[in-house]
Order: structure tokens, then sequence, then C-alpha cells
């Protein structure tokens, strides 16, 4: 007896509904699966569809938190980071998230890996040169991801580097441009392909968010903002000045959930809803210190491969990294938690009146 085939659209509408962790191992059912998964287009459904997580960076791990909202628990998967990447530091380095890209900048290189697929990538930082975000350009229909580093070269100047990473080499694009603004923080926030960086005008000193579009390589002021006073050293478009909390708020829900240092320096979840929270400390779970931690979005978007100089073959390291390793935590069970709530309803208003300055 012949089984019946499902129509080729209804197969693929459910791969999409597919929780991205387990779509992950699917790829290997065949070859029509792995295919449809390298697909850009069905990639970016999924990723529309995926639910955020948190990434925790340690000494020699990156871990993944997913949150149940509607149990409230966490799940914690651990990923060993490879030791061969020059400058890595838990301490001292610059860590976003792009499309499901978890991009890392230390003093000698920069990382760009997905935990979800097992993938990593570095290259070389440029002497002087600042790191200052990644994004691509979004008028290709293809997503070719790029890194914008710069370095002040004169009063009136700066010298910046686009890198371009693509399937089997990094193209990285030197020019100039004259500015009478400068970076009030060197954090990015990549939106839609494009960096947004908070900045102020050298004469004025009005603050304001300027933008950098990598479709036609040009900056472009976004807004200005309402406050002149700020120290520039605590300016950014994010809550805080040192790691800030990192948070999604889900619509489905009406949840937020949080990611933060408590006050004895434990990292936590928060989970809240109405009036009522439910706080988990992940510690225990997660290696300490814990001096990073962003919302992250997991994806299938690969990590571009490249060619190293000098050699002939594309460097394949997925096999550094240890498969992920879950580990499941509830502090209370399935009750939401009554108590002092004020804070984290603080830390979202906080979060509410910023976000409006870039939406």
């Amino acid at each position: 007896m012949q089984l019946e085939q499902l129509p080729w659209e209804l197969e693929e509408r459910i791969l999409t509904l597919i929780p991205t962790k387990c779509l992950a191992r699917f790829r290997s059912v065949c070859k029509r699966w792995n295919s449809l998964s390298n697909e850009r287009r069905f990639i970016n459904n999924h990723l529309a569809r995926a639910r955020p997580q948190f990434i925790l960076i340690a000494r020699s791990k990156i871990c993944s938190v997913e949150v149940n909202l509607d149990v409230p628990s966490i799940e914690v998967h651990s990923h060993n980071l490879p030791s061969y990447i020059p400058g890595y530091n838990g301490f001292f380095m610059t860590v976003e998230c792009c499309d499901g890209l978890v991009v890392y900048a230390t003093m000698n290189g920069i990382g760009i890996c997905n935990p979800l697929l097992r993938q990593i990538r570095w290259i070389k930082s440029k002497v002087n040169y600042r790191y200052n975000g990644v994004g691509y350009d979004n008028s290709r229909p293809e997503n070719h991801y790029k890194i914008f580093e710069s370095f002040p070269y004169s009063d009136t100047t700066v010298k910046a580097s686009i890198t371009e990473f693509v399937s089997d080499a990094w193209i990285s694009k030197p020019y100039e441009f004259a500015y009478d603004w400068d970076f009030m923080s060197s954090y990015s926030v990549s939106l839609n392909g494009a960096l947004y960086w908070v900045a102020f005008h050298m004469a004025s000193h009005d603050q304001f968010i300027q933008s950098f579009d990598f479709s036609t390589e040009k900056f472009e002021p976004y807004c200005l903002l309402p406050n002149k006073k700020c120290d520039p050293s605590n300016a950014s478009l994010r809550v805080m000045s040192y790691d800030p909390p990192s948070y999604f708020i889900d619509d489905k829900t009406l949840s937020l959930a949080l990611c933060c240092l408590n006050k004895k320096e434990k990292a936590c979840i928060y989970i809240a809803k109405g009036d009522k929270f439910h706080e988990i400390i992940i510690n225990d779970l997660v290696e300490y210190p814990t001096r990073h931690h962003r919302t992250y979005v997991p994806s299938l978007v690969p990590v571009p491969t490249f060619t190293m100089s000098n050699r002939s073959k594309i460097q394949q390291v997925e096999s550094r990294f240890t498969p992920p390793r879950g580990i499941q935590a509830s502090d209370g069970g399935n009750e939401w938690d009554d108590g002092i709530f004020h804070n984290v309803m603080e830390m979202r208003q906080h979060i509410i009146q910023t976000t409006k300055y870039v939406t």
C-alpha cells in the first residue's frame, strides 16, 4: 500500500510552525527539507514566528535560555565556546545579536556564531579600529551581512571599514567620511539591517539617534533626543550604562520576560504578567560569572563561511561545539508569585519610554 503524500504547500506550512530547535534536526530527514531550510524566504518566515530566548555568555560557554511563559520555568542549553578565538575574554568584549546570529567583538577579533546550528567564524580586528555593529544590505534579496568598524582620523574625518562576509571570502571596503558629530556610545542596535547609535553634535551638543544604511552606505540622523545633559559615557540605545537588562514582550500572552542581575549580582529571569511576577535565579545552572546577556531569536540563518588567507580549504569548525545540554528549572511550580514587583515594573516603564525613541 502506497502512502499518500501531503501537498508540498501544506508540508512547508507545517514545517514553518515547528520550533526552530526541532527543525534544525529535521534537516537531515531528506534533501527536500534540507534544501527548504536553506531558502531565505523560509528562514525569514520562520524567524518572524520564533519566540525570543536569552543568550548568556560566561568565561567558556554560550548558554541559551528558553522561557516558558505559560508555566513559569526555563530550560538552559549550554554550548562550549571554541578556545582558538584570539582575545576572548568574558569581561572585556561587546556582544550583539542580529537575526539569530550572535556577534562578539574582542580586542583581537570578531566572532560570528549561530549557537543553534553550532557554527562559528571569526575575523581578525584591524589595528586602531573599533567595532561599531553588524547589519546587512536590506535592498538585496539575500541578506549579505556586514561589519562596520571605524576610528577618528582627524578632527573632521573618520576612517571606516565595511567588511562583507560572503560564501567564500571576507571583502573589506575602506572609506572616509567627514563628520561634525561623534558616537556617544559604541553600542549599536541593528534593526532591519540598519545600525542605530546615540550620537551628539560637536558644536551644539544636541543628542540624537544616528543611523547607518548598508544599502546606501550613508549616515542619516533619525531623531533628536530631549536630554542634553546626559554623560556621554552613559548614553546608549539601552536602559543602563553597564550590561543592561535583556527583555522581550510576548504580545499573545501580554507577558514580559526579563534577564538581568539582581542586587546580589546573581543572574535572574523575571517573568511578569499583569501585576504578578516570577523570579528564577539561574546562577546554579550557568557558569559564574555571567557578564553578558542578550535577547536572542533562534534561527536557521547560517554563518557565512570564508577562506582564510593562504589556505585553500574552507574551515569547518562546527565540530568544536559540544551538543546542547538541556536543564529544566522551575521555582514555584505553576503558581504566579505575588511580591515586591515595583523594581520590575519600573524597568518595564523605563523600557517602554526608551523604545519610543526608536519606533
